[in-house]
């Protein structure tokens, strides 16, 4: 299916257990209404099972948020999906690295809470951050797995801001221009793999 939404809109999912967003587009690219600039296209919040495969969700500030607030834990997944132009992506900078005007992330997973997330054979393209990860004080822990992920033209593939726990296992995954990592302007190339 596909999900063009008007002003204002979201796709949210909020308390729920085993929920499952597969085969959508989700388009932002529409939307006016200023109101909205901070929405992700998907939000999904204490939420216990969920799952997001073989979707699309492009031009929303985030494209996936994932929240979880102490004492509630969030379990997801999110599989064969592309995320791609977090908004406003015209990057009017005069160098690659100057990207104040992109959008946030495609992925946020922020909260106070046991938050689990997994993010497998997922493109994540064009934005300031592929996955941002903030843990909200000390009880917060955060575990992100990523396989066989692609990040291009990020200016972080993966960052983790605030204090918290938080865990990370990253495996056979690539990072292109990466715009935060030299060499000048460009960015490494950098694949990682485990074996």
């Amino acid at each position: 299916g596909v999900i063009e939404p008007a002003d204002p809109f979201w796709c949210m999912v909020r308390g729920a257990s085993n929920a499952k967003l597969d085969g959508f587009i989700i388009d932002g690219e529409t939307l006016t209404n200023p109101r909205v600039s901070r929405w992700p296209g998907v939000y999904a919040n204490g939420v216990t099972g969920f799952e997001l495969s073989n979707c699309e969700i492009h031009h929303f500030h985030d494209e996936l948020r994932v929240a979880a607030k102490d004492p509630h834990a969030l379990r997801a997944r999110v599989s064969d999906c592309i995320l791609r132009d977090a908004w406003p992506i015209t990057d009017l900078g005069s160098t690659p690295i100057d990207d104040s005007d992109f959008g946030h992330a495609h992925a946020w997973v922020i909260g106070t809470g046991d938050l689990n997330v997994q993010f497998l054979r997922t493109t994540f393209l064009r934005a300031h951050d592929g996955i941002e990860v903030a843990p909200q004080g000390t009880m917060s822990n955060i575990d992100i797995t990523v396989s066989t992920c692609r990040f291009e033209e990020t200016e972080n593939g993966l960052e983790i801001v605030d204090s918290g726990l938080t865990s990370y296992s990253v495996d056979n995954s690539i990072f292109i221009k990466c715009h935060n990592i030299p060499p000048p302007f460009g960015g490494y190339d950098l694949s990682l793999t485990t074996g």
